[in-house]
């Protein structure tokens, strides 16, 4: 059987053996590179969503993919239901190498790496065709890099879905449905303009907290995916979804840099190459499973209803411009140069 045991104890291991190396003289050097050690590194992974979630399926396709091509070095170890923390204490948690990987929305990492707010610049996107323009472009490869000057790997963008506001009093029709309305939303300055702008109050909550929020009463609503309002069941605590689609929603796959380059170069490249495979899968995935669960959602019996989306962008127009202009033509501008 073999043994299991995790990254910090096998680099002790390896710091020890190389030591006595040195002082014996006859005795050989011990790389970490051995592709014939039978030693299991474990690796834990955390993420905020429940089993059925993409957030999950992404975990899980990661985790198959590395075990299979490690031929058993590494287990990955998930953890689902924010049992190691919110989105924010997870990428904290990667910077200071107490956490191995995570699955994250990209609208967290803001706070961390502030050119990812150019993502939720509202209607950055018209359809899923312009976000997978982006996710396949160079421009999504240097926003990707741009964690690296905080500790952080980003392997890959999902494309997730549009986002829309829910409510349990009445449906959103145009700006003026908002008024009164107070609204979780990711802790974002973004989205907190975004909602603000669109006539509600918006209230930055994470998201272990909305879901009991809403059931009392706290806030009249949220705004979120398809695939979030229906595993994360929405439906049971909101009556009506509006399909605003302000924001499209992205994920990611990210590593603790400290961490993952304390592995053998070979296992490095296992998990990279294993994580930019699952993320372009799961966004292929996300984008046909869309009518089905928007199936599921009238189903489970929320009403859904257009909006006039024309008001909605005028109303957020002073948003896109401050962000826009905050992000210049670094970003802003050369993505939506790529629809033209």
């Amino acid at each position: 059987m073999k043994k299991i045991i995790g990254i910090k104890t096998v680099l002790i291991f390896m710091s020890l053996l190389l030591v006595l190396a040195g002082c014996g003289g006859e005795q050989e050097s011990v790389s970490g590179e051995d592709s014939n050690s039978k030693e299991v590194i474990e690796l834990q992974l955390g993420h905020i969503a429940t089993e059925t979630n993409p957030y999950h399926l992404l975990a899980e396709e990661f985790k198959e993919l590395v075990e299979e091509r490690s031929n058993g070095r590494l287990k990955i170890n998930i953890f689902p239901n924010a049992q190691l923390g919110e989105e924010r204490e997870l990428l904290e948690a990667m910077t200071f190498g107490n956490l191995d990987l995570a699955v994250i929305t990209t609208s967290p990492v803001t706070n961390f790496v502030p050119e990812f707010g150019v993502l939720d610049i509202p209607y950055l996107f018209e359809d899923w065709d312009q976000a997978n323009t982006f996710v396949e472009s160079n421009i999504a490869d240097k926003l990707l890099k741009e964690t690296e000057e905080v500790g952080i790997k980003t392997y890959g963008f999902v494309p997730r879905g549009f986002r829309s506001v829910t409510t349990s009093n009445h449906p959103v029709e145009n700006p003026e449905d908002m008024d009164g309305l107070k609204i979780r939303v990711i802790e974002s300055e973004v989205y907190l303009d975004t909602i603000n702008e669109m006539g509600a109050t918006a209230t930055a909550m994470p998201w272990g907290d909305a879901y009991t929020a809403m059931q009392q009463g706290a806030i009249d609503g949220q705004e979120n995916d398809y695939s979030i309002i229906y595993t994360q069941n929405v439906p049971e605590v909101q009556k009506y979804l509006s399909l605003t689609e302000h924001i499209f929603a992205v994920n990611t796959l990210m590593g603790s840099t400290s961490n993952i380059e304390q592995l053998p170069e070979d296992l490095q490249k296992i998990i990279e190459e294993s994580a930019v495979e699952a993320t372009e899968s799961m966004g292929e995935h996300n984008l046909a499973e869309a009518d089905n669960l928007r199936q599921k959602i009238e189903e489970e019996g929320m009403e859904i209803n257009e909006v006039d989306k024309d008001s909605f962008i005028e109303a957020v127009s002073d948003t896109q411009e401050k962000y826009s202009e905050q992000y210049g033509s670094t970003y802003f501008q050369d993505i939506k140069a790529l629809f033209d």
